[in-house]
């Protein structure tokens, strides 16, 4: 079997794992929320022209921070919000413990602290 063949049968192994259709269950509540789908929007949004403002060299202010926690928290009041959040959250740490099973993989040595799927 080829690299690509096993990355494409990894790919759908995950597809199909608990984490990765909890994600997607969670991104369709998200999806049906207005209200809360508006709330991602404007944080990602948020995030982005903070992200900005410090490639561009601007030292971000008490008030950016302020106002970055602020949009967060009132965000993460949403349960649907809450629970997009948390399924991401599990998805990209079986990514994660994915890359060091491959990294574990080409180095021959045990991965550090990775967790079992």
């Amino acid at each position: 079997m080829t690299i690509d063949e096993k990355a494409v049968e990894l790919g759908k192994m995950i597809a199909v794992s608990d984490v990765f259709q909890a994600m997607r269950q969670a991104e369709m509540s998200l999806r049906r929320d207005a209200e809360g789908f508006k709330m991602v929007e404007d944080f990602q949004m948020l995030q982005k022209s903070m992200e900005q403002m410090q490639r561009s060299g601007q030292q971000l202010t008490e008030d950016n921070m302020r106002e970055f926690r602020e949009a967060e928290e009132k965000a993460m009041q949403n349960s649907n919000v809450k629970g997009f959040f948390d399924a991401n959250m599990q998805f990209f740490k079986l990514l994660e413990h994915v890359n060091a099973k491959v990294q574990e993989g080409i180095s021959g040595r045990p991965a550090e602290a990775c967790g079992s799927t």
